[in-house]
C-alpha cells in the first residue's frame, strides 16, 4: 500500500465515529477493519463476543501454524461520544491529519496492516522457508 492508500485509508477510519458506547458506530469500524486485514494472505476473521457489552472483537488470523507466532493487538473505540463535534478527519496540509484516533489506535491499526502486508511481500519475495507455513 503507498502512502496515499494508507492515508485515505485513516481518513475513512477516523471518519468512523467509534466512541465507546456508540455501538452501531463501533459495529461499523469493526467491519471496516475486517475487511481491511482480510486483504492479508490467507487471512481468516472472525468476530468474538466481549462479555457484558453489545460490542465484539474481531480476531484476524495469519499463518496459524508457522513456528514463530506474534501477537498485534489494539483497539477501535475512540474518546469521543456520537454527540461530541470531533468526529472527523482534516488533512491540515499535505502531510498532517487531525482526527479521532489518527494519532492513537486508528493510526496504529494501519501501520500494523500496512508492516503486515510489507512483511508477506518479503516473506514471498526472499522465501524465509522458516517463516513460511
Amino acid at each position: 500500500m503507498d502512502s496515499a492508500a494508507l492515508r485515505d485509508l485513516l481518513i475513512s477510519w477516523a471518519n468512523i465515529s467509534s466512541g465507546s458506547d456508540n455501538f452501531p458506530g463501533l459495529d461499523r469500524m469493526r467491519l471496516a477493519l475486517a475487511t481491511a486485514f482480510a486483504t492479508l494472505p490467507g487471512a481468516t476473521v472472525e468476530h468474538l463476543p466481549l462479555a457484558g457489552t453489545p460490542a465484539q472483537a474481531v480476531r484476524i488470523r495469519v499463518r496459524p501454524t508457522a513456528p514463530v507466532q506474534l501477537l498485534f493487538s489494539g483497539h477501535y473505540d475512540t474518546v469521543y461520544e456520537a454527540s461530541h463535534p470531533f468526529q472527523t478527519c482534516t488533512l491540515l496540509d499535505a502531510d498532517t491529519l487531525r482526527g479521532p484516533g489518527v494519532a492513537d489506535m486508528k493510526g496504529g491499526l494501519v501501520v500494523i496492516l500496512a508492516a503486515l502486508h510489507a512483511f508477506e511481500k518479503s516473506v514471498n519475495r526472499y522465501h524465509f522457508p522458516a517463516l513460511v507455513a
